[in-house]
């Protein structure tokens, strides 16, 4: 076929430029590539894949050669690489055609876009004649398509087409096509038929990206349509039995099948009759499951057709499909798994066994008479009993989900039936979730100790992965099966209190604590069942006792479960001292001693008033702690903070004092480490330690708020401000003051000394950090541009002056003055107020809008200075201003300001609204914009007029707005 695409220098081929197409702007713009010869451009592909190339050299050559592809000789590079004898050049050459055709298609005339999908055509046909490999060949697939998915490309039975010249029944393309493709498929040999199947596979998924509601996706919707008698031909030649038409060729054809199946819901809809015509490919591909060669094709294209568009198989398909999956050959598969024979067809089935449930999940529960269900029921269970450790074998883990969803639809039917007799399949259903239950206990078990020690990282986590998700599915089964549940896995761990039995122990502990978000105290059973637990010793006497690697994962379980259950041993203060004992011995081993501190912590603020009693103790295991180099920061903080809960349940100030005290003695140690280290230079190490101290204070700070649920006397006592406590609260603001001078540039130490503020801002009974106004005011009056969470300050202000109830109104608005006027004064050192950091103006715009309508006498009190802050709000135009735009009833020399203020900047609120609105923002920011309009409108009546002034403005931003569209915008905003 004497085709020519184009002149290449140093090439024997193509010596005619004939065919050679204008450049497009593209193409204009690699025109000045040096065209490389023939030879020195195949070297370059053949470097491009090449091992061992380095990135930088990768990506030279890739460059160079993209620039090739879009050149104007780039139609004439794609041709001449597939007629090389290298098979990556091949590749490569339909590749560029690829790119080609989806880039630069306009620079083809009509006469040469045909010459060129001739050429293609040519090159499939003789590849696969060649015996090339299936990269080429489906790349090629992937070049005709992207040539008939051009706009102006019509169809006209293509299947039929490139089959006919692939059989050379048809050398002429002008020849009309046979009637029928039939009896030409028949005539393809595997090679040819397999490369028909691929295209139409190409086809399918290329297609399904299309947008279909476009008049383009419509077109190739119907042009689909016109295509699928040839395209379900082909399916039934490929798929047809027996195998000895060659087994490689069913498997692509059920490959085939698999794409266009899932690919249909978006083609066409579920109950249109393209997919009704499709349908009638299922029952042979159906007949392949439990064929040697296809078992794993044939059961994958179920299984992502059960996954991805399941209404595609019919109630009759879903009978059939029951029908094999509980087959002999079924069956065998099962005793396979069972014995732990996992290869890629075993596993292939029991994915589409699972997926199988997933669909017919009603159909199995409800149906214990029914066999093929009931059987399903069966084999399903049965893949929780393959033989291994769960997420070592991947065959229980991939059938739990099933088992959630099956519970789930069992309470929501129980539910349904509440006031009513129950159907007799629910007891059967019922007798198999405690079934599941005790299977799934048991893939929950740690392996003996030496089998563990061979895993690899990977199969840890994906055993700890299947022990999470199975807590979930113990969650789910509470909700069905109530407290019976409990009470089961609390009489497993009473009974394995033998040496051998530690696994089942932790197991069992693991499974209560996945119960304990549904654990009510309320329900005597559940109670009973903890208290007999405790009480047996089992858990805080053999778990502490037991010895190995399993028994810190004994202990760490343990110690997780008393963070659960805290709540019960708040109602049962007589296991707190065993459960103490337990935990001081796992705060001295490092293994366990992140764990035990969020316990401790949790149990002292839930148990703070027992605890008492305790305190001594615990200080003295926090000083302990302390002389431990590597414990965390984190777990010291735990540890003091919960230290600090029990000391805030004590029944006077004179009483916290002492213990108070010694926590913050042992904070100030730590903090005068940083200003030593700080004093020698080492400002790394001044810094660490001084976030530290800070973080220790703020642990104390939260932990002495009183609980929610103990109500908050009003006394007026001044013993932290002004009798003997005074001493720890003036200890506390040094600490604080000295880090906010000397480190402001830390964003962690100015967190941590915002933190330690707001600690006391919620507080009505007065403590060491309920600090009066002055201290909060001093930090944000020390603060600079340069001061770090500089945003966080202002927020931590806004926050003060929100709550700081028990202040004089006088003092509160003498703070608000100085702190805005602090804000007006650093953002007048910003030169372009955009381009300083958001967050901060947010933060500043955030803190105005909480002093209206409050805080107005201090506003007021800038007087002219009030227009620079007007001014940044319109400039960063957040949605926050328009609180000053509200209705709100101000008496004398306020409402006189605020009166001002409005006819000044009410204009030009109105005029950045409108022209944002016109057409200055996005479209995503526009519900924004819209946020201060909504307020004003309702509140201010000459909004109207300065909404129509900014419309009638002469540089409005929007030219195609015009006076009858924003005539009716108005009418539609006052409606």
């Amino acid at each position: 076929m004497p085709l020519s695409l184009g002149f290449i220098p140093g090439s024997s081929i193509g010596l005619t430029d004939q065919l050679a197409p204008e450049a497009s702007n593209n193409e204009a713009n690699a025109a000045d590539t040096p065209v490389l010869p023939l030879s020195e451009a195949e070297n370059a592909v053949v470097q491009l894949y090449q091992p061992g190339v380095s990135t930088r050299d990768i990506s030279r050559t890739q460059d160079s050669l993209h620039r090739l592809q879009r050149s104007q000789y780039g139609w004439a590079y794609a041709n001449a690489f597939l007629q090389s004898s290298n098979e990556v050049v091949r590749f490569f050459g339909a590749l560029t055609f690829t790119i080609k055709f989806n880039q630069d298609w306009d620079t083809l005339h009509e006469e040469n876009a045909s010459e060129t999908y001739e050429r293609v055509v040519y090159w499939f046909v003789r590849c696969i004649e060649g015996k090339d490999s299936a990269v080429v060949i489906r790349k090629l697939c992937s070049a005709l398509v992207a040539y008939y998915l051009r706009p102006s490309v019509r169809w006209d039975r293509i299947v039929m087409r490139i089959t006919e010249r692939l059989a050379k029944a048809s050398t002429d393309s002008g020849n009309e096509p046979a009637a029928e493709i039939g009896p030409i498929l028949c005539g393809l040999n595997d090679a040819q038929l397999r490369s028909m199947l691929w295209f139409v596979e190409t086809l399918v998924h290329e297609l399904a990206q299309v947008d279909t509601s476009s008049l383009q996706g419509y077109r190739y919707r119907q042009e689909l349509s016109a295509e699928l008698d040839d395209i379900i031909t082909l399916l039934q030649c490929a798929i047809r039995l027996p195998l000895a038409h060659g087994p490689l060729r069913v498997k692509e054809g059920l490959g085939c099948f698999q794409t266009i199946a899932v690919h249909a819901s978006v083609i066409w809809s579920a109950r249109c009759m393209e997919v009704d015509r499709l349908r009638a490919i299922v029952p042979a591909a159906i007949n392949c499951l439990f064929l040697l060669e296809t078992t794993v094709q044939a059961t994958e294209t179920f299984t992502e057709i059960l996954q991805r568009f399941s209404s595609f198989l019919d109630s009759h398909h879903m009978r059939l499909l029951s029908e094999q999956l509980t087959s002999q050959d079924a069956q065998a598969m099962m005793k396979e798994l069972k014995r732990g024979e996992y290869d890629e067809r075993t596993m292939s089935f029991a994915r589409l066994l699972v997926a199988f449930g997933d669909v017919a999940v009603q159909d199995i529960a409800q149906a214990p008479g029914d066999s093929a269900m009931s059987q399903m029921a069966q084999q399903l269970s049965e893949l929780m009993l393959c033989v291994g450790c769960a997420g070592i074998e991947e065959v229980s883990g991939l059938a739990l989900p099933f088992w959630v969803q099956y519970v789930e639809f069992l309470s929501d039917t129980e539910c349904s039936y509440a006031d009513e007799a129950e159907p007799d399949w629910l007891p059967f259903a019922r007798t198999r979730v405690w079934d599941i239950v005790e299977a799934c206990f048991h893939k929950t078990c740690w392996p003996p100790e030496a089998e563990e020690a061979v895993w690899e990282p990977g199969e840890l986590h994906s055993f700890k992965s299947f022990r999470s998700n199975a807590q979930e599915f113990f969650q789910t089964a509470y909700v069905y099966l109530g407290v019976d549940l409990f009470v089961k896995f609390a009489d497993i761990a009473l009974q394995s209190q033998e040496p051998y039995m530690r696994n089942r122990l932790e197991a069992s502990i693991f499974a209560l604590n996945g119960l304990s978000e549904s654990f009510a105290a309320k329900e005597l059973n559940v109670d009973g069942a903890l208290s007999r637990l405790f009480t047996s010793g089992i858990i805080f006497g053999y778990a502490n006792n037991a010895q190995g690697s399993l028994s810190i994962k004994l202990k760490r379980t343990t110690v997780t479960m008393i963070t659960n259950y805290t709540s019960f041993f708040e109602n049962h203060p007589r296991f707190l001292a065993p459960m103490l004992n337990f935990l001081f011995d796992a705060l001295q081993n490092p293994k366990l001693v992140n764990v035990a501190s969020i316990a401790i912590k949790s149990v002292c603020s839930s148990c703070r008033t027992h605890l008492v009693p305790e305190l001594g103790a615990f200080l003295e295991q926090y000083t302990m702690l302390l002389a431990w180099d590597s414990v965390d920061a984190d777990i010291r903080e735990r540890v003091i903070g919960g230290v600090a809960s029990i000391i805030q349940a004590l029944p006077s100030d004179e009483a916290k004092y002492y213990p108070l005290a010694t926590l913050i003695q042992l904070t100030q140690d730590e903090f005068a480490m940083a200003l030593h280290y700080l004093e020698a230079n080492e400002v790394a190490a001044s810094r660490l330690s001084a976030v530290r101290a800070l973080r220790l204070l703020v642990s104390i700070g939260k932990a002495l708020r009183v609980p929610e649920n103990v109500a908050n006397p009003t006394n007026g006592s001044t013993y932290w401000s002004h009798g003997d406590g005074a001493t720890l609260q003036t200890i506390i603001y040094q600490m604080v003051t000295q880090a906010a001078n000397l480190m402001r540039s830390s964003s962690e130490v100015m967190e941590a000394i915002c933190q330690i503020l707001r600690a006391g801002y919620n507080e009505i009974v007065p403590g060491p950090f309920t600090f009066p106004l002055n201290v909060t005011v001093e930090v944000v009056l020390g603060s600079t541009l340069e001061t770090a969470r500089l945003e966080y300050v202002f927020e931590t202000a806004g926050a003060m002056l929100a709550k700081k109830s028990d202040a004089s109104q006088n003092d509160l608005q003498n703070a608000a003055f100085s702190i805005l006027s602090h804000a007006k004064d650093l953002l007048c050192l910003v030169d372009d107020i955009r381009s300083q950091d958001p967050d901060l103006i947010a933060s500043i715009i955030e803190l105005m809008e909480k002093m209206i309508p409050h805080y107005m006498l201090s506003i007021m009190m800038l007087g002219p200075q009030i227009n620079s802050l007007f001014a940044i709000s319109l400039a960063a135009l957040a949605g926050e201003e328009a609180s000053f735009v509200q209705r709100h009833e101000y008496e004398g020399q306020v409402a006189a300001g605020v009166a001002m203020a409005l006819n000044v900047y009410g204009p030009q609120l109105c005029h950045v609204l409108a022209f944002q609105i016109g057409g200055d923002c996005a479209r995503s920011q526009l519900d924004t914009v819209a946020e201060p309009l909504r307020k004003l409108i309702p509140a201010q009546p000459q909004a109207r007029r300065w909404l129509t002034q900014a419309l009638g403005h002469p540089d409005f931003p929007s030219s195609r707005i015009g006076v009858d569209q924003k005539r009716i915008w108005m009418q539609k905003i006052y409606q």
